[in-house]
């Protein structure tokens, strides 16, 4: 009998926090729009829910998630349509993070500073990333990006000094039309490759 208590005990305190323990923490408005109580005590992973009292989540307000550093992931439901500005900033612990199809806008300083981010995988329908968005996420070697994207903000990957390889999931001349702004990548000793569906190209500066 201890045997079986024991290892139910091994077994729970093996799982993620889920959405029962988060509801702790959040509420979401009439729009959508999930917010925090401030900063939570949660670590590990974190399963946000899709509605909350009968209110769908399309959103995850500004600076939602800022600073909570024993969170290793967070997954997003499918529901949201819009991170925002400084949504998961500070997340020094976080290593992976999914962004939903539905996604369009990846807002300003949205992960910045998330140093231990080593996994994003970017929906098809992301077309903004915005200024400084990844800034400082050092510990990213790669990433894909979809073809829907048509602006890369100011600072989105600056200080990503990890980063070698971008894999976009269009031609070479979709990836020229897209809007970069000023230093929207870093810029140090090591090249970065954008591999395109037809051709390579090489940032060597």
């Amino acid at each position: 009998m201890k045997k079986i208590a024991v290892l139910v005990l091994v077994l729970v305190l093996s799982l993620p926090l889920f959405a029962d323990d988060i509801l702790d923490y959040v509420y979401v408005t009439k729009n959508g729009s999930l917010k925090t109580n401030g900063k939570g005590t949660l670590s590990g992973t974190v399963e946000i829910p899709e509605s909350i009292d009968g209110i769908t989540v399309r959103e995850i307000a500004g600076k939602a998630f800022y600073g909570w550093d024993e969170v290793t992931q967070f997954i997003l439901p499918d529901s949201i349509e819009e991170i925002e500005d400084g949504a998961f900033s500070c997340c020094s612990s976080l290593t992976t993070i999914n962004i939903p199809d539905k996604v369009e806008e990846i807002g300003d300083s949205a992960f910045k500073n998330c140093y231990n981010l080593t996994s994003i995988t970017f929906g098809n329908s992301v077309r903004e990333i915005g200024n400084n968005s990844f800034y400082g996420c050092d510990s990213l070697e790669e990433i894909k990006l979809p073809s829907s994207v048509k602006t890369i903000g100011y600072g989105a990957f600056d200080s990503c000094d990890s980063l070698t390889d971008i894999h976009f999931g269009g031609t070479h001349s979709k990836w020229n039309s897209i809007k970069f702004k000023n230093n929207w990548r870093y810029e140090n000793d090591s090249p970065m490759t954008v591999h395109c569906l037809d051709s390579k190209i090489v940032f060597d500066d």
